[in-house]
């Protein structure tokens, strides 16, 4: 990006084609397009718009980067919503006690939110006939609640691939368990995948 004398960076011919960024970049520069750390601070200044002339309209959206997550939103006067590609909110986490370790996390405001990860470990302990697993938290708890999860048994190291099925469902994990299966040397991996709100 070049910068012009008034402070405004642009495209220069030598930059790499990116639109996002050079776009966010530019606006940026020009004080246009405001800029926000979280959720709150750009719903502040949408309400410190609204007692103006010119308050975020249909006509006149306010556009806001929010720094905390790199995205670009706009609000119409009604609501938010994003304006870039691949605005999907989620986390990445592997998780168990053979060496596989966090490695990554994603959360944005969006409707719904997605969480996933793998998990392998032997399982916890028995109970009732069935054989339990540790609780999985999510790193960052979904805001309001847990909808969904999906739970795909990948591996096992006994006689078959068990179906892993989960309980204790809250919005900040969950307990995944085999049921009527008493063994606790096998060792299990699955994928999961987990929406919610």
């Amino acid at each position: 990006m070049a910068t012009l004398p008034t402070g405004v960076k642009v495209p220069d011919s030598s930059d790499s084609w990116n639109l996002i960024n050079d776009l966010t970049e530019m606006g940026l520069s020009a004080n246009r397009v405001r800029s926000a750390n979280s959720a709150q601070e750009a719903q502040a200044i949408v309400d410190a718009l609204a007692s103006t002339t010119h308050p975020a309209s249909l006509t006149e959206p306010l556009v806001v980067y929010r720094a905390d997550i790199n995205q670009l939103y706009v609000h119409n006067g009604s609501g938010w919503k994003s304006i870039q590609a691949g605005g999907v909110a989620g986390e990445n986490k592997r998780l168990g006690t053979n060496g596989i370790v966090t490695i990554g996390n994603l959360s944005i405001d969006t409707p719904l939110i997605y969480k996933f990860g793998n998990y392998r470990s032997t399982p916890n302990f028995c109970a009732y006939g069935n054989t339990y697993f540790d609780v999985i938290s999510f790193a960052k708890p979904f805001p309001t609640e847990c909808i969904n999860i999906q739970i795909t048994p990948t591996w096992q190291s006994g006689d078959s691939l068990e179906p892993i099925v989960f309980d204790g469902v809250s919005k900040a994990g969950f307990r995944p368990f085999i049921v009527g299966k008493n063994v606790l040397s096998n060792i299990y991996s699955f994928n999961y995948m987990a929406v919610g709100r």
